[in-house]
Order: structure tokens, then sequence, then C-alpha cells
């Protein structure tokens, strides 16, 4: 029995489970900042890199709660014109800027890799 297509198969298999997913930019930030240090932030015109996972997210992809070890933040896809999949629980990095607009903060992804 030739067990070449079986060894293919896993192979393919196994490499997409491990690939990412890049939406909008690619993320070159390599500094990673936590969720609460952005919060504190006034406001950010600084290419910040977040890192955590995906909590709920647009029915058409274009915001997303991305959670870490020390906070959540509301990250807008819309003003980059992209959107992500549904990934809920995912893992993620987002690179864009941080924003206050009155009680609210936002942060404004340029590019989303989710893995």
């Amino acid at each position: 029995m030739n067990r070449l297509p079986l060894i293919m198969l896993i192979a393919l298999l196994l490499l997409t489970a491990c690939s990412k997913q890049t939406y909008g930019i690619e993320i070159k930030e390599a500094n990673v900042t936590q969720i609460n240090q952005a919060l504190n932030l006034k406001d950010s015109t600084d290419t910040l890199r977040l890192e955590g996972k995906i909590g709920a997210v647009c029915p058409t992809g274009c915001w997303f709660y991305l959670e870490d070890n020390s906070g959540e933040i509301y990250v807008d896809l819309a003003p980059s014109g992209i959107a992500i999949p549904q990934s809920t629980g995912k893992k993620a990095v987002v690179e864009g800027s941080y924003i206050k607009v009155k009680e609210n903060s936002v942060f404004v992804a340029k590019g989303v890799e989710i893995k």
C-alpha cells in the first residue's frame, strides 16, 4: 500500500493548522504593549503592537475585542478598510494606534495576524 498520499495529506493539514492569517499591513512593530498600558495613554499616534486573544467579533468582522491578562480593548478595523473572519478565542497580533474618543478607548488597527 502506498502511504505517500496519506503522508502528504497529514503534512498539508499540519501546515494549514500552523499558518497565520494576515489582514491589512504586515506587522512590523516588535515591542509588545500590554493592553492596560495602552488604555492608560491619553492618545497615541505612535504605532503600537498588542497581542492577545480575540473576544467578541462584529458579524461583518469590522471590529473585535482583544484580551490579554491585563485587560480588554476595542479594536476598530473599519478606518483601515479591513475585516476579519469570525475568530473568537484565537490568538491575534494587531498593529495600529490608540485613540480616546470621549469616554471610549479605541485601538485603530492597520494590520492583524490571527494564529
